[in-house]
């Protein structure tokens, strides 16, 4: 048997981690002696302690760690492909911010603000069809319900004829809670059709708040945003800096159109938006 202190230096982990990892039960010592509490660690519990040691390394939380020296080889085997998935996905995104700031060296920008100038575009976007839903979702989860749209469409035969849009909705930003309406233009002849029925909202609405939706013409003023969406503000601020220059009033409603996001397997930096503005 090891004292804590002859196991802190076999394992290379402290006292102090020792007596954390008893205490949430992850590596408890094999027993406590009776007259003076000290703990006791046997030989079969230096190789957990090196396996949790790697783990660490591995990017595992302390109560992922405690999860696979509890279960079986099937369940490692999962949990490390889960993590090497995260662990790739970290790297793209960090390859990315890489090249940006690399970039940015390489043009002489001082400032962030340097890397978009956007020309403020206005125009009238006539009326449209479109097939919507209205969801409370994370900014993570726009494009896994901009897909479940997309399969709802096919499997109902409605045709979209262009890209998805978004108009974020409330007065506060919240990415882990955002009340958000999502839409897609679908074929005109096919609402004509269905105008014909007694009711579209019994042919077409489901159980998940899908429906068919039309948008009336309206002014509109844009921009486009190249980029990730953590700087797809500053695309807000010119039009708005612009529509405060102009004799135009905003309506409220705004939207994005996703020219070229996610779907289109390209990095982040080649991601095209398109920021519109109903105006009066």
């Amino acid at each position: 048997m090891y004292s804590i202190s002859q196991f802190s230096k076999l394992t290379r982990l402290s006292p102090r981690m020792l007596r954390h990892y008893d205490k949430i039960d992850l590596l408890k010592p094999q027993t406590i002696g009776p007259m003076n509490n000290y703990r006791y660690y046997s030989d079969s519990q230096v190789g957990t302690a090196i396996e949790i040691i790697k783990l660490k390394k591995y990017d595992f939380s302390l109560e992922e760690i405690k999860d696979i020296l509890n279960n079986d080889d099937l369940f490692f085997k999962k949990m490390v492909e889960e993590k090497i998935n995260l662990i790739s996905e970290s790297i793209r995104i960090k390859t990315d911010i890489l090249e940006e700031m690399e970039m940015c060296l390489k043009e002489g920008i001082v400032s962030i603000n340097e890397i978009n100038t956007y020309n403020i575009l206005y125009g009238m976007v006539q009326e449209q069809s479109v097939i919507k839903m209205r969801r409370s979702i994370s900014i993570d989860q726009i494009d896994s319900a901009i897909d479940e749209l997309y399969d709802y469409s096919s499997k109902n035969n409605l045709f979209p004829v262009n890209t998805p849009a978004a108009s974020f909705l409330g007065d506060e930003y919240n990415d882990k809670k955002l009340d958000v309406e999502i839409f897609i233009p679908i074929r005109t002849k096919l609402i004509e059709k269905l105008n014909n029925k007694e009711s579209i909202a019994e042919i077409i609405k489901d159980k998940n708040e899908i429906e068919i939706h039309k948008i009336p013409s309206h002014k509109v003023v844009s921009t486009i945003h190249m980029g990730n969406y953590e700087e797809i503000g500053l695309a807000y601020q010119a039009i708005e800096k612009w529509i405060e220059e102009s004799n135009f009033t905003p309506t409220g409603f705004t939207y994005e159109v996703y020219l070229r996001g996610a779907e289109s397997i390209v990095s982040e930096k080649d991601f095209v938006t398109q920021v519109c503005y109903e105006v009066n």
